[in-house]
């Protein structure tokens, strides 16, 4: 074998070679584009789901004289439904919510048959964990426990008249403790950090979350969030912070 058969050999090898890592990188990097356009469209689907169950809750506020639904219905002695079983008949659901048996427990058995199917207007697709709890399907969402009362949700009017609904936090996206969609009391405090915890709000990952305020307007939290502008958020009745603070 002549000395130039053996150099174009070589060159012929590292072109090969040259080549597949040319392609392997152009594959990785397709890759990674379309891995990450389907999480900005796994993000926006979770904050519409957000903005479909704040409009509900405004129509829900429409037909009770400006108040959002509490952890139970007004008629009821102890909080027995969630703010989501009430919203049911704002999100298309209205025939689900016919068939429940409100003169009986939500986690009756007459009950679970209804309440145990999943809404998606109520999940977030960049959640992988979807396991029922008891038999009952969850939410990725929980709401402000400053304006969703145990009794009696917040007005609407009033809220607009002690620091404005724009800057009231309203619902947001939770990463752990899911609970079912229709047990009461899935409300957190907002002010307990973005971080993602049983009881915080927050994408498991700790990446923040999306959130909805009063006024319907919605957007992201980061987790790196100043402790005292997440509590002036939280709270509709202690002041509005800086726009350029969050």
């Amino acid at each position: 074998m002549t000395d130039i058969t053996r150099l174009w050999q070589r060159w012929c090898l590292s072109g090969i070679v040259i080549t597949l890592l040319v392609v392997g990188t152009l594959v990785v990097a397709l890759l990674e584009k379309s891995s990450w356009k389907q999480e900005i469209a796994r993000r926006s689907t979770s904050l519409n789901n957000l903005r479909n169950v704040a409009l509900a809750t405004h129509q829900y506020a429409v037909a009770f004289q400006a108040v959002i639904p509490a952890g139970g219905r007004r008629s009821d002695v102890d909080p027995q439904w969630s703010w989501a079983v009430q919203l049911l008949p704002y999100l298309e659901h209205e025939r689900s919510y016919r068939r429940v048996d409100f003169s009986q427990p939500w986690s009756s058995d007459q009950n679970r048959k209804w309440l145990s199917f999943e809404i998606r207007v109520f999940l977030n697709p960049g959640e992988s964990n979807r396991s029922p709890v008891d038999g009952f399907a969850i939410t990725h969402q929980t709401a402000n426990s400053r304006v969703f009362g145990p009794r009696e949700g917040i007005s609407l009017d009033q809220a607009i008249r002690w620091d404005g609904t724009d800057s009231t936090l309203m619902l947001g996206e939770i990463g752990a403790a899911f609970p079912p969609w229709a047990k009461p009391g899935n409300v957190r405090d907002p002010a307990r950090g973005i971080g993602g915890g049983p009881e915080q709000w927050g994408r498991g990952d700790g990446s923040g979350c999306h959130v909805m305020f009063l006024g319907g307007n919605g957007r992201y939290l980061s987790p790196r969030i100043a402790p005292e502008v997440l509590e002036l958020l939280a709270d509709p009745n202690n002041g509005v912070p800086d726009e350029n603070e969050f």
